[in-house]
C-alpha cells in the first residue's frame, strides 16, 4: 500500500499551483476560490460538511461586508 502524502507535502504541492493561477493566468482570490467551490459542488458534494443539529450544510459567501463603517 502507497503512503498517503501528508497535509503539508498536498500544501507545498498547492502553492506552485496556486502562484502559477495567479503569476500566468492573472486571477484573483475570487477567481480561484469559485475554481474550487465549483469543482466541490458539481464532482464532489460529499466534502461537504453538515450542520449535525439542522442537517444544513454551510453556506459559501464571498464579498462586500455588509457592516457600515
Amino acid at each position: 500500500m502507497a503512503r498517503k502524502k501528508t497535509i503539508g507535502k498536498l500544501m507545498l504541492e498547492m502553492e506552485v499551483l496556486l502562484d502559477e493561477m495567479i503569476d500566468q493566468h492573472e486571477l484573483q482570490c475570487g477567481d480561484i476560490m469559485n475554481l474550487v467551490y465549483g469543482h466541490l459542488v458539481s464532482h464532489r458534494p460529499d466534502a461537504f460538511e453538515e450542520y449535525v443539529d439542522e442537517g444544513t450544510v454551510p453556506k459559501f459567501y464571498y464579498g462586500p461586508s455588509d457592516e457600515k463603517k
